[in-house]
């Protein structure tokens, strides 16, 4: 399990980062902006999604479509 987890604003609260869209914004301005492990998050989001190729919801304060073109940058850097 990951520990920095336990860190996180959105443990064990009712938004849903994988919702609809609306819910995706609210959760993101409610949770991660302030968030103390959102890098972390994001990280972890980036390596788990690159090798899983699909990316869904918001993680560390970013949707989808951005951490896909994250990735797709980083694959071309490399």
């Amino acid at each position: 399990m990951r520990d920095w987890w336990r860190l996180a604003h959105c443990k064990g609260t009712g938004l849903d980062p994988f919702g609809a869209p609306s819910e995706q914004r609210e959760f993101k301005v409610t949770h991660c902006d302030h968030c103390p492990v959102r890098r972390r998050c994001l990280a972890a989001a980036l390596t788990e999604e690159r090798y899983e190729h699909f990316a869904y919801g918001v993680r560390g304060g970013v949707g989808a479509k951005d951490r896909t073109k994250m990735i797709r940058r980083r694959r071309a850097e490399a």
